[in-house]
């Protein structure tokens, strides 16, 4: 088998997340046809097979969609309760904050619950580059540093 990456996704009844996922594997098979791709549900908690599958493929990459909520982590993204049981670097691309507004001053004042935080400062803590889907994400990330 080859070499993989994981990616969690949210594209259970969503065109727009679908979309996203299609097009991050259109990129994968581009630019790194030499690995594998293994899609999960975000949605879904880990389990000892789910967790044994992530910490052996290069990196966990959290997908797309509103992500950036205060509950991301659990809401979003379960995981697992302790994320040093998680060993593979963890990235995110292309995802997006929620927000009712969504004015440039609602980034300033964005809450996270300490969960979430944790799983925040894991993907910083990775030496990869991580991405967002909009400058507004990118402004609550760095404001919340």
């Amino acid at each position: 088998m080859k070499e993989y990456y994981v990616i969690l996704t949210g594209s259970k009844n969503n065109a727009g997340d679908f979309l996203i996922k299609y097009r991050a594997k259109q990129l994968f098979s581009s630019l790194r046809p030499d690995r594998d791709i293994i899609d999960l549900n975000a949605w879904e908690p880990f389990d000892s097979d789910r967790l044994e599958i992530i910490n052996r493929s290069k990196a966990l990459i959290l997908m797309g969609g509103p992500a950036l909520q205060k509950n991301m982590r659990p809401k979003i993204y379960p995981l697992c309760d302790r994320l040093q049981d998680i060993h593979t670097p963890i990235l995110m691309m292309g995802i997006g904050w929620k927000s009712i507004r969504g004015t440039w001053a609602d980034t300033h004042t964005y809450k996270l619950n300490q969960k979430t935080e944790e799983l925040l400062e894991r993907v910083k803590s990775t030496p990869f580059q991580s991405s967002v889907r909009d400058y507004h994400t990118q402004n609550t990330l760095y404001v919340g540093a």
